[in-house]
């Protein structure tokens, strides 16, 4: 794919369409420029024109909306008038401008999926027959194991395991975290130092580490299953093929959530392994409240990449990319994603209050977290207005998040799980 950009005109009611197929676009190697990225203090109306000017095509999203516009109109004569290639993209039936009359449009109507046609156009290929998408049948609501920690008094951390299904349980009985704080310490650093810069003399203490793995999943397993009545739970659990298998770790107590469950091993290996998810879950003193709402869901996805010395990069495509592969087969009229521009807390705060916008269901914040363990606080690494770093705290994002009505975030950030002792 070439170097040069392609230029995308819309009607900005079309924007969180606009926005995900921008981020797709990106994620296949294809540079995007449209009105997000117009530079503050140039005159708007001479950059679009030299933006278009340099575009090596002019995809233009034609809906009601963008067939009222006048800008969308103006952007497209003066394209016409500059030689541009166009690319209609089809996203709700209306009159098709003049000039893209005689124009083979990309469908993306009813949820069809407007990449692998648009991809082509861009290639000067025929655009492959398109279809709706498929929506993907539901899964088998998975088996459950229960594990529940605690602590008793002057008894300690106490455990107990249920499968509910079957009526069955086991416990209560000791627990005690089998990973010590320097163990802890060396499984960050493998996660979180170590990948980046593997080379060197860390290369052995890595290694080291890795042979211990095994032996701190299994660690953690004895410390569960240790009695005869647990360990015919687990087996139970196990011998269940037909149905996907959840362990649900319930607690409060910080020494047990910051053990490294994911890494828990019988004798066949870890859980990840094992196809057994994991899912740690924190007693809350006030159930949060039920907020009804309508399809679609509306994802906001948040990559914040601030230029620091004390954050590292990371690739923002994957983690944008596993969620947009995700969601695409249930289509645009069951979940909708855009991505936040610039990622600033403060622009974070005009779209979860803006009355004119749909509302918000799921934030979904990929990028770096810090936890600090003398304030017992955890802050997430938006930018600011130039790009810098700047640290948001856990109490103000919940405020806001609470205020907004915002049912769930996703943290795909590093350190953004710990909590503090007593």
């Amino acid at each position: 794919m070439t170097t040069e950009h392609i230029f995308i005109s819309y009607a900005h009611h079309d924007r969180a369409f606009v926005d995900t197929l921008a981020a797709r676009l990106e994620v296949a190697d294809v540079a995007v420029w449209y009105d997000r990225d117009l530079t503050p203090g140039r005159p708007w109306s001479a950059e679009l024109e030299a933006r278009i000017r340099e575009a090596q095509a002019v995809v233009v999203v034609l809906s009601p909306a963008s067939a009222g516009s006048e800008y969308v109109r103006k952007e497209i004569h003066f394209a016409q008038d500059a030689g541009k290639r166009f690319v209609p993209v089809l996203l709700h039936a209306t009159e098709v401008p003049l000039p893209l009359a005689d124009l083979q449009w990309v469908d993306a109507q009813e949820g069809r999926d407007p990449l692998p046609g648009l991809l082509a156009a861009l290639r000067g290929e025929a655009a492959p027959d398109l279809k709706p998408p498929k929506v993907l049948p539901p899964s088998p609501e998975p088996l459950e194991l229960h594990l529940k920690v605690w602590r008793a008094g002057d008894d300690g951390l106490q455990a107990s395991l249920s499968l509910p299904e079957a009526r069955l349980d086991a416990g209560p009985f000791p627990f005690a975290s089998p990973l010590e704080a320097n163990d802890l310490g060396e499984l960050r650093w493998y996660l979180e130092s170590y990948p980046r810069w593997p080379v060197g003399p860390d290369v052995k203490r890595a290694t080291r580490l890795e042979h211990r793995l095994k032996a701190w999943g299994a660690a953690l397993f004895q410390a569960v299953f240790s009695n005869l009545q647990a360990l015919r739970l687990w087996q139970q659990f196990r011998d269940q093929t037909d149905r996907p298998l959840l362990l649900t770790l319930d607690a409060t107590d910080p020494d047990v959530l910051r053990q490294p469950w994911e890494l828990l091993a019988d004798e066949e290996g870890h859980l990840f392994a094992l196809g057994i998810s994991l899912r740690r879950r924190v007693h809350k003193v006030q159930a949060a409240a039920q907020v009804p709402f309508d399809l679609p869901v509306r994802i906001l996805m948040v990559v914040a990449r601030p230029e620091d010395e004390r954050t590292s990069f990371i690739d923002p495509r994957p983690s944008s990319q596993a969620l947009l592969e995700a969601v695409a087969p249930l289509g645009t009229e069951n979940v909708v994603v855009e991505f936040l521009h610039p990622p600033t807390l403060q622009a974070l705060v005009r779209r979860l209050r803006d009355r004119k916008q749909p509302p918000i269901h799921v934030v979904h914040f990929d990028g770096h977290g810090v936890y600090r363990m003398e304030e017992g606080l955890g802050f997430l690494a938006f930018e600011d207005d130039q790009g810098k770093l700047d640290l948001v705290d856990a109490d103000r994002l919940g405020d806001l998040l609470a205020a907004a009505q915002v049912p769930l975030m996703v943290l795909d950030a590093c350190q953004s799980g710990p909590r503090r002792r007593g």
